[in-house]
Parts: structure tokens; C-alpha cells; sequence
């Protein structure tokens, strides 16, 4: 046998793009990344998506609204009385988290109410009510009460 020079001998490699490596890894970055695009955000269990963007929807709205220190608009009032009001009416149709929020979203409507109404003597314990239960949204939302 006789030897070969390496000059002698030519290496064909394959471009890039016929390589299966690439078109696999190529695969995996795509899937990855529809996963992470696709994805709701983190709902937590036990509540419908829907619903958790409508209650962290309020729930903004209302904090923002008491650290002006003005009262959420008459949407965000009217939006949780409607919620109350549909959770008690079928109660069924949701889960026991969704229903837990609508009961702290209904003390919150009624805190407020009493409070702009000035029909209560001390109004201290019924701020203390409704701040209560805005921490008590926040924990089952799991959002951080102050952002």
C-alpha cells in the first residue's frame, strides 16, 4: 500500500444546513421558543384563566386607586358587583378559589361603599376590612401586595 499525502486527500464536509445537528437543534429552539410565547401567563391553580385576568384586572385598579388615595372608577365597582352578584346566582360554574375571590372582592365592594357612603361611625375597622382583604386577593392571585 502506498501512503497518502495529506494534500493528496480531499475532505468533502457536508454545508451546514444538511447537517442533522443543526436541523435538530434548529427544532428544539422553535419548539422552546412557541412554548414560551404560547404560554399564558402564571395562572394559578384552580382559577380560569379568564377569570384570573379579570380579577388581576380589579385588583390593580383598586390598588392603584386607594394609593391616590381616590376610589376605583365606577367600571371597576360596577365589574365586581356583576361578579359577585353571577358567582352567587350559580355558584356551581366555578371553582372554590373563584368563588373565594369573588366573596373578598364582594367585602371590598361593600368596605368601599360604606366607606364613600359614610354611613359607618368608625370607619377605621372598615378600611382595616378592606385592606384585609386586598392581601388576601393578592395571596390568592399570587401577585405581591405592593408593586
Amino acid at each position: 500500500m502506498s501512503e497518502l499525502n495529506a494534500e493528496e486527500v480531499s475532505i468533502k464536509k457536508k454545508p451546514l444546513w444538511k447537517r442533522k445537528v443543526t436541523w435538530v437543534v434548529a427544532i428544539l429552539v422553535v419548539l422552546f421558543l412557541a412554548y414560551k410565547l404560547g404560554s399564558s401567563p402564571n395562572v394559578p391553580e384552580g382559577i380560569g384563566e379568564n377569570y384570573y385576568s379579570n380579577a388581576l384586572w380589579a385588583y390593580h385598579e383598586i390598588n392603584v386607586a386607594l394609593k391616590k388615595g381616590e376610589l376605583p372608577s365606577d367600571e371597576v365597582l360596577d365589574s365586581i358587583g356583576d361578579n359577585a352578584e353571577e358567582v352567587k346566582s350559580n355558584p356551581t360554574k366555578y371553582t372554590e378559589k373563584e368563588r373565594y375571590i369573588s366573596e373578598e372582592f364582594g367585602i371590598l365592594y361593600i368596605g368601599l361603599l360604606l366607606i364613600v357612603s359614610e354611613e359607618v361611625a368608625d370607619t377605621t375597622q372598615t378600611e382595616n376590612r378592606v385592606y384585609e382583604a386586598l392581601s388576601n386577593l393578592a395571596n390568592v392571585l399570587e401577585v405581591d401586595e405592593e408593586y
